[in-house]
């Protein structure tokens, strides 16, 4: 088994020198050592942030969690109403939604003119 192992691993060595070789001729560079690693790297700025269609992908999904939390809210009024309780009562027990502090709504960039 070490046999095959070995006659294998000089294989491959063999098909990595020669992979080297052709790629030292393509590319050019005479001087380079053997043993060296040539890294060709074109690194270019192409922007941050959401696109236009992820930006409203993303205020329609916002849209769809506050219009459920609306639903979800009247629906427990309408139960409590035919229950006899208050919503302040329930709202006790439950932690309050709380409106978004971070300024404009996603509503505006699903909004036209």
């Amino acid at each position: 088994m070490q046999r095959k192992t070995r006659a294998l691993g000089a294989l491959r060595q063999e098909r990595a020198d020669f992979r080297a070789v052709q790629e030292r001729d393509v590319l050019g560079p005479e001087d380079i050592e053997p043993g060296t690693v040539l890294v060709l790297a074109d690194w270019q700025y192409v922007g941050h942030g959401h696109t236009p269609g992820e930006s409203l992908l993303a205020a329609s999904i916002a849209r769809d969690l506050r219009l459920n939390r609306d639903t979800a809210r009247e629906a427990l009024r309408d139960q409590l109403a035919l229950e006899g309780a208050s919503m302040t009562t329930a709202t006790r027990r439950c932690r309050p939604c709380r409106k978004s502090r971070r300024g404009a709504s996603s509503d505006a960039l699903l909004s036209t003119p």
